[in-house]
């Protein structure tokens, strides 16, 4: 049986977001919220600037119509509140540009959620709301407690952060002209969680490789031994070295293992079975839970004297302020980068970190990035990386453009990364005002890691074990299950028997996936042709192929290596 997926997020954002050169003042207008089924907007919690009591009704009602038909698919309600020229960036879809690609892309951002009775099953709670009005524009920024209705089986609980610009019309007609938003964020002040990648052993690297990346997209890095490929947030690892004997290759088996990162190995290192160092120089230890399942506890050590960075590369030739700015970025140039934002700028920034806390002004700013830098190989002329940014446009908006772009940052040093984000950058009278940036999911069938799952035969010792001597937190409870929350995954251990299952086996990885995807049919499909075989577990599944349970629908198959993996599509019927 599959496992709940965003089980109990309790997150909470308070963003405060202000825009260049304007202040914020309380609403004038009280009112009630304005339910209308799935998105409410309490106009009395908004903080306005500038413009009438109609023209903040006008766009608060624009604001709460565009969520709603988004939540009921209703395409053509939608499509009547964009404007021609219209830029929507999105984790999914990318960057869409213009009404026909933007409507074309929303079905794809549909299939991530359950949807019984031909709508999204989800209620929508603006929050922190700021909107900034002048005679051609408004600007929004706000958070979106985003819940899972009763009628879906996983419950479930999501926050956004959405930066909107509209285009105002005659009668006050508010048309959207941007819009980006970033999902899955933590609030300022939670508990930072931990972080673990996923690996599978492997026989044959590059046959694995070609296997994963109609799934996973293209691969971070392909080395000798390794192949690293990004799931979501997480890391997804193919292990030609079998992990010194502990990962091995059982045909039809669970055969993965996780490596947790640490600050301090010698601090976080309970009883290791097994020392050593990676080919970047990183400190490893290999572990064994109570059940006898090997993980890995890693300390990464990036280069301070890596190699320097490559000249950035512009497909097309950005503004003069953001060159600078992303010059400056990349040579981890503090000063030179705050030269090119506006005293007041905020700045945020999605591509490796779920935080949802915009930084504003010179001094936050500031902090914040050497916090990022100090997470790259770097040298003393800046990070050790190559910096690419294409599919730029830059439209208008008023006094202000908005300019959008793709950026690709690729590693050089010890640690190969490629992180791929999009872009918003504001400008106003030569500098930045606004600066947006959101983590771009892969390209391929599925959309991220779901979880990971340890078979264990000893429930409760093993559940402390991960709990009190790791120091993950307290888990959420299924049937067989406990489930702990990563910054990007779940991390889960479920009840498992070798009379029935053959696993666990002690020390030797007994793991698997679970990937989420948009389409059990279309992934099964995939995997018919790859040649997969489709196993039956007890702790696992009912029945080979495809199998339907009440709100999903899974697939239990094999890669080209033998080892297990499961897909599961959240349908809530």
């Amino acid at each position: 049986m599959p496992f709940p997926r965003r089980l109990g997020f309790a997150l909470e954002l308070a963003v405060l977001l202000l825009l260049h050169g304007l202040a914020t003042t309380a609403a004038e207008t009280p009112g009630a919220p304005r339910p209308q089924g799935h998105v409410t907007l309490d106009l009395s919690g908004v903080a306005f600037q500038g413009g009438d009591p109609a023209a903040r009704q006008a766009v608060g009602a624009t604001i709460e119509q565009l969520l709603e038909s988004w939540c009921t698919l209703d395409a053509p309600g939608y499509r009547a509140l964009l404007a021609p020229e219209v830029t929507r960036i999105s984790r999914v879809t990318g960057i869409d540009r213009g009404v026909d690609a933007v409507m074309a892309a929303l079905p794809r951002e549909w299939e991530e959620y359950e949807r019984p009775g031909g709508a999204i099953a989800v209620t929508m709670e603006i929050q922190d709301a700021e909107i900034v009005l002048d005679e051609t524009q408004a600007f929004a920024v706000y958070s979106v407690e985003v819940t899972g209705e009763p009628a879906i089986r996983w419950e479930f609980t999501d926050r956004w952060l959405v930066m909107q610009v509209f285009r105002r019309g005659p009668e006050d007609r508010f048309r959207l002209l941007h819009q980006s938003i970033a999902a899955d964020l933590d609030a300022p002040g939670d508990e930072k969680g931990f972080d673990f990648e996923l690996a599978v052993p492997v026989k044959n690297l590059a046959r694995a490789v070609a296997f994963y990346t109609p799934l996973l997209g293209a691969p971070e890095h392909v080395g000798a031994e390794r192949a690293v490929f990004r799931a979501g947030g997480s890391r997804y690892v193919l292990d030609a070295t079998g992990l010194q004997g502990f990962a091995v290759v059982r045909p039809a088996m669970p055969n993965a293992y996780a490596t947790f990162l640490v600050e301090d190995l010698a601090k976080a290192a309970v009883a290791p079975v097994q020392r050593f160092v990676t080919p970047a120089g990183d400190r490893a230890a290999i572990e064994l839970d109570p059940s006898g399942n090997p993980f890995v506890l890693l300390e990464e050590r990036f280069q301070t004297e890596g190699p320097a960075p490559a000249p950035p590369r512009f497909e097309t030739a950005p503004p003069e302020p953001v060159r600078r700015a992303l010059t400056a970025w990349l040579h981890a140039d503090a000063a030179g980068l705050a030269a090119t934002l506006s005293p007041e700028a905020f700045f945020f920034d999605n591509s490796r970190e779920a935080l949802g806390l915009v930084e504003r002004g010179d001094t936050a700013t500031r902090r914040r990035l050497a916090r990022q830098w100090r997470e790259y190989d770097r040298s003393g002329g800046g990070l050790s990386a190559r910096l690419s940014i294409r599919d730029l446009a830059v439209v208008p908006s008023g006094a202000r453009q908005i300019v959008s772009y793709r950026a690709l940052l690729e590693g050089l040093g010890a640690h190969p990364f490629r992180d791929e984000t999009l872009v918003t950058d504001v400008l106003h009278q030569g500098k930045i005002v606004a600066h947006f940036a959101v983590r771009l999911l892969p390209e391929g069938l599925v959309r991220e890691l779901d979880y990971s799952a340890y078979a264990t035969e000893n429930m409760p010792e093993t559940e402390t074990f991960y709990r009190e001597k790791l120091g993950l937190g307290v888990p959420y409870e299924d049937e067989d299950w406990f489930g702990f929350w990563s910054r990007h995954a779940v991390f889960g251990l479920h009840k498992a028997t070798r009379e029935e299952d053959r696993f666990p086996v002690p020390r030797q990885a007994n793991g698997h996936p679970s990937f989420w995807v948009a389409s059990a049919r279309k992934t099964h499909d995939y995997l018919v042709a790859q040649g997969s075989s489709f196993p039956v577990h007890p702790s696992i599944n009912d029945r080979a192929g495809l199998d339907r349970q009440p709100g999903y629908l899974q697939v239990l198959a094999t890669d080209s290596e033998g080892n297990l993996l499961l897909f599961t599509e959240y349908t809530g019927r």
